[in-house]
């Protein structure tokens, strides 16, 4: 996909603060849509199978956003745009996870999907994995195309995140592709989806199709690990590509404290210990999860209890996305979104 082309459309929308595109219309998955090139002249031409290419716009005010997209774009929109902009925000922020999508939108010879978030839950959802839909997203490579200080700060602290949950899942040595694996299968363990109208090889494309942006992505967070966590090495002088972890109760509880806190609100509860936010924002709070988590005679691993606490914040989010994406695209729309992943799932 041509940058510029990216820049085009979002710069047809009113002025956003931080956007960026992603998914297999922006990033080459293997094996997945027909690769010839793209149709030449002036009339439109959108084949039903060329990738959409997705987009996610960060705002100041959602709701003055939809005012004045409304205004420019209202066949954007399914019948709930004739509601208003009030409504349209409430779908998002009390159904959904806070981001509402405009889907099989044609613009020009491509069809676009663009959801809008406010900055604020855009740098939650990144430092403390609210529902993991945008940080999730945000562990892979996505095209910037605009960039807004906050949120690159937040995303330097989701990348370090993703890095420690992937550790505290692998085993004690590992290599940077099935580090890269990990991280990519985060945001869609527990997805409602996966399966059956998601591409179960999903993850396989995006780490062959994005390894070399992936790899490029956890460099930084790989250095930290091994010079200031210290928790890591590399396994050989030369063996640049695999790695050996410290998985002493001490280094283990280092990751699981600095846990995004929805995680560790999940793991406390599941380990039967207090969860609320007050009581895991205390300095000591996350150390006693750990611990609890890390005491001989736990009924299960704490490999279980991470993962649990991945798939549970997963499915909630998913199960909401998929109540608001219904009342969002509308019927029609709906069925023919659901359309194409179901065949996008069983190529």
């Amino acid at each position: 996909m041509v940058v510029s082309t990216l820049h085009q459309i979002v710069d047809d929308f009113p002025p956003v603060d931080h956007a960026f595109g992603y998914g297999s219309g922006v990033f080459h998955q293997p094996d997945l849509y027909d690769q010839s090139p793209a149709p030449t002249g002036n009339a439109p031409a959108i084949s039903s199978d060329s990738p959409q290419l997705d987009f996610i716009f960060g705002v100041q005010d959602p709701q003055q956003w939809h005012t004045e997209n409304l205004a420019r774009h209202r066949s954007h929109y399914s019948l709930m745009g004739m509601l208003g902009p009030s409504a349209v925000t409430a779908v998002a922020e009390r159904l959904g996870v806070g981001i509402y999508f405009n889907t099989l939108v044609p613009w020009g010879n491509h069809r676009i999907k663009y959801g809008v978030i406010s900055l604020a839950a855009l740098e939650r959802d990144l430092q403390q994995w609210d529902t993991l839909y945008c940080a999730g997203r945000l562990h892979k490579p996505v095209m910037a195309l605009r960039e807004h200080p906050a949120v690159l700060a937040a995303q330097a602290r989701n990348l370090l995140s993703a890095l420690r949950v992937a550790l505290l899942l692998l085993p004690d040595q590992f290599t940077t592709e099935e580090m890269l694996h990990t991280i990519s299968a985060l945001s869609y363990s527990g997805d409602l989806r996966m399966g059956v109208a998601e591409d179960a090889k999903k993850v396989q494309r995006i780490v062959q199709g994005s390894n070399a942006g992936l790899r490029d992505l956890y460099r930084v967070p790989l250095s930290t690990a091994e010079a200031d966590w210290q928790v890591v090495q590399r396994q050989g002088a030369s063996a640049a590509d695999s790695w050996v972890q410290d998985r002493s109760v001490n280094a283990q509880a280092g990751l699981v404290s600095a846990l995004p806190q929805t995680l560790l609100r999940c793991m406390a509860r599941s380990a039967g210990l207090p969860h609320s936010n007050e009581q895991l924002q205390r300095l000591e709070g996350p150390w006693e999860v750990a611990a609890a988590l890390l005491k001989p005679g736990q009924p299960q691993p704490l490999r279980w209890h991470v993962r649990h606490a991945v798939s549970q914040v997963v499915r909630a989010s998913s199960h909401r996305q998929l109540v608001a994406g219904f009342l969002s695209a509308g019927v029609t729309k709906s069925v023919r979104y659901a359309f194409s992943k179901l065949k996008k799932a069983w190529r």
